[in-house]
């Protein structure tokens, strides 16, 4: 063999002892993401209104998905002089535990995420949500307002309102969230990654929509039965004390084998 071939066939052995599965294989940082939350409908139910959703996370080099119903409420507070009222929808706080993967979604002091829809009282959409907002600002309770909706057949229209109002929130907010690496293992509890995204104002529907702050915190928690929990922090532990890369492989070959044997 002569020195070019002799070259060639080395770099052709090194491009087949790198395969792509071997780099797909690489620890991830980080560790978990929530890649998306999509509302699939708002119903109206006896104890109000509830919102459900899928949200897409991943763990490791596996997608998985859950559905998470989000309670929502409703009040209206006086508008501008001559303006629409304002429709005060509050939204959670979300609380995922997934055998110890924890993801919660709050206004970034534990409290409901709250969103003020402004509505357009020239506009068909705007003027039901400007009538629905003066009602309950004059004092109509969740409950009545529903039922009433119901009766004139417009019920449909405000929680698909709803609907696509809060698919533009949770859009806007995973484009544009701040990510921050967790700080490490504590009591238990593993930080993996913290999101964060200042009040939003945006228009979706030809509404104007403006959010308190949003985040949202991924953790794992270690417990007898936190499957997920117990694994995720010793990748994470192992991550921050620079354990070895095949103790690192086993780690997320057992996290991979635990999805997949859970059906996630």
């Amino acid at each position: 063999m002569n020195r070019r071939s002799f070259i060639a066939a080395s770099l052709a052995l090194v491009v087949a002892i790198t395969p792509e599965a071997a780099l797909a294989a690489a620890p991830i940082k980080p560790l978990v993401q929530v890649i998306g939350i999509t509302v699939n409908n708002v119903v109206a139910t006896a104890e109000g209104l509830v919102a459900n959703a899928t949200m897409t996370l991943k763990v490791g080099h596996k997608k998985i998905t859950q559905d998470v119903q989000i309670p929502l409420t409703l009040a209206g507070s006086p508008g501008a002089a001559g303006a629409c009222d304002i429709l005060n929808l509050s939204l959670g706080p979300i609380h995922l535990d997934v055998l110890g993967l924890v993801v919660d979604l709050d206004n970034c002091a534990g409290g409901a995420v709250t969103i003020d829809i402004t509505g357009n009282d020239n506009e068909l959409l705007g003027s039901l949500l400007c009538d629905i907002a003066g009602l309950l600002s004059g004092g109509l309770d969740l409950g009545g307002l529903l039922d009433l909706l119901d009766l004139n057949g417009t019920l449909g229209d405000l929680t698909g309102a709803l609907t696509g109002v809060l698919n533009g929130v949770f859009q806007d907010f995973f484009k544009d969230a701040t990510a921050t690496a967790g700080t490490g293992h504590a009591g238990g509890v593993c930080d993996i990654l913290h999101l964060s995204l200042a009040p939003i104002h945006l228009d979706v529907l030809g509404l104007v929509v403006d959010t308190s702050a949003i985040c949202v915190d991924i953790t794992a928690e270690q417990g007898p039965d936190n499957l997920l929990g117990n694994l995720l922090c010793g990748i994470v532990d192992l991550l921050d004390t620079g354990g070895t890369q095949r103790a690192l492989q086993r780690l997320l070959g057992d996290l991979a084998d635990l999805l997949n044997s859970l059906g996630l």
